[in-house]
């Protein structure tokens, strides 16, 4: 194990020392389990809705809302979600877990989210019939994948950072990456909450509460992916200095 590896894991042990015990911790704890239960709920639920649409006939009707949205949504909400909270310390799943298991974690998580992003977006590109700039989730949507092809990249440089050191600071490439995978997260999850409005449209979900519930449960999910992100990050640097 390399003397970086070494120095993650000690100050992830740090962590959990300190944190343990603290009202605010088991607080934190409990509302990240809620967190996991909602993106459960919406995996659930875009895949039950791919499959009765698949049995109503699709994909010989060339519509391609059904795939486009299951894949761009479990992207987003459930892998690239669960990817940024692995390194958070109250995350109930991977609390117990040594930081060299996170990392190699967040990137299968990261690998399979981007994977499945860029086939639902590729789809859309490719066989969608309006214009691709011509509303503020299509423009969103690329702006994210783009972020996202930056994001992958940028984590090749991190996860090697060690041995790149002499051309690069390891803390800088971190932070660069950290905070671009936030942004194409953010703008994803925006282009996300969008395309729920067109369910109605599509009529593919059975009444509007399940949009509403949709984009509200996106809306809670990022800013809480996104606080524990911003929290993991300063108590990294906080305790490297």
């Amino acid at each position: 194990m390399s003397s970086r590896e070494l120095e993650a894991e000690r100050l992830t042990q740090l962590e959990k020392d300190t944190t343990r015990k603290t009202t605010s911790f088991k607080l934190q704890s409990y509302w990240n389990t809620l967190i996991h239960i909602l993106n459960g709920s919406v995996a659930f639920c875009l895949t039950v809705f791919l499959i009765k649409e698949v049995k109503n006939g699709w994909p010989s009707t060339r519509d391609i809302f059904p795939l486009h949205a299951f894949l761009c949504a479990i992207g987003y909400q459930l892998f690239m979600a669960e990817a940024i909270l692995v390194f958070y310390a109250p995350n109930s799943w991977s609390y117990f877990l040594s930081y060299k298991i996170k990392r190699h974690l967040h990137w299968i998580l990261q690998l399979f989210g981007a994977i499945f992003i860029i086939c639902g977006n590729f789809i859309a590109i490719v066989i969608r019939t309006t214009p691709l700039f011509a509303t503020i989730h299509g423009i969103s949507g690329l702006i994210s994948m783009i972020l996202l092809v930056i994001t992958i990249l940028q984590g090749v440089c991190v996860y090697f950072a060690y041995d790149l050191r002499s051309y690069v600071k390891p803390m800088t490439s971190r932070f660069v990456h950290n905070c671009v995978s936030v942004l194409c997260f953010l703008i994803g999850m925006f282009s996300l909450v969008v395309g729920y409005g067109y369910g109605s449209d599509y009529g593919v979900f059975d009444t509007k509460i399940i949009e509403y519930s949709l984009i509200v449960i996106a809306v809670v999910t990022t800013v809480f992916s996104i606080v524990g992100a911003v929290k993991s990050e300063l108590q990294y640097i906080l305790r490297k200095d």
